[in-house]
């Protein structure tokens, strides 16, 4: 590949690291992208790759389908008539209507209304799929590309589609979406490990109060955690176990003092 897409969501989620994982990651992330080289990478370093690692997979394919299509010739162009050939297939006026003039139907009262509410039934499910800026198979898309711990979106639904446009009507962009489905897979918790076994899925991530608290990083990892060695726990641990045995002899010591 010559090329890659970056989003946003790579870099709010590389900034987040330590300067000297952060240039692991931009690497791990060319080589990859650009060609095909399989990372080494632990920790943190790791767990961002792996949130980036469906997008670029995603986008290297669709390069490659355009590549191919190239080489065969590209899409086929659409024949736009001459506007003299219009003119020929135009149909010719009839010279005799008087012949085949035909007596006009009789129009059942209320077919027409009928026939007005279907048109404007299609109109609406047209409009449906499309928000203020927002395409929302695009939408549900970008949560299968990007949310793969996740359940799938398999049909679009109607309400599905009026909640998407809903939130495009509020402000939020596509780029708000796909920052929502990168924290979302990149958070243990909306995955399914809790004490409950909950998982999120997308009627959840697209609801207006969840979406907020997602992007507001209620459900965020700590990165930094996550990259602390294992030994400072049991540190930590060790000198909790001291205190509290301290603690217990000034209680005690106290108590004694106290005692008649």
């Amino acid at each position: 590949m010559e090329s890659i897409t970056f989003f946003r969501s790579y870099y709010e989620a590389i900034k987040e690291l330590e300067p000297e994982q952060q240039l692991e990651v931009y690497n791990a992330l060319l080589a990859y992208a650009l060609d095909g080289v399989e990372p080494s990478l632990s920790g943190a370093a790791k767990a961002v790759f792996m949130l980036m690692r469906p997008n670029i997979d995603t986008s290297n394919r669709k390069r490659q389908k355009n590549i191919e299509n190239g080489a065969n010739g590209g899409r086929p162009s659409m024949q736009i008539p001459r506007i003299g050939a219009m003119e020929e297939t135009q149909q010719k006026p009839n010279r005799n209507p008087a012949r085949t003039q035909t007596e006009p139907k009789e129009n059942p009262e209320g077919e027409g209304e009928r026939e007005r509410d279907k048109e404007g039934d299609m109109d609406g499910e047209e409009d449906g799929e499309r928000g203020e800026g927002v395409d929302c198979r695009r939408i549900a898309e970008l949560y299968n590309n990007i949310c793969t711990s996740f359940p799938r979106c398999v049909c679009l639904s109607r309400n599905q589609a009026e909640a998407i446009c809903a939130r495009a009507s509020s402000g939020y962009t596509e780029s708000d979406f796909h920052r929502l489905f990168s924290m979302a897979q990149a958070s243990d918790f909306l995955k399914g490990r809790n004490k409950r076994h909950w998982q999120a899925n997308f009627d959840w991530l697209i609801e207006e109060s969840n979406m907020a608290k997602v992007l507001n990083g209620n459900y965020i990892q700590d990165f930094s955690e996550a990259s602390k060695p294992q030994n400072q726990s049991a540190q930590t641990g060790g000198q909790s176990s001291i205190d509290m045995d301290r603690l217990h002899q000034m209680l005690h010591g106290q108590i004694g003092d106290a005692a008649p």
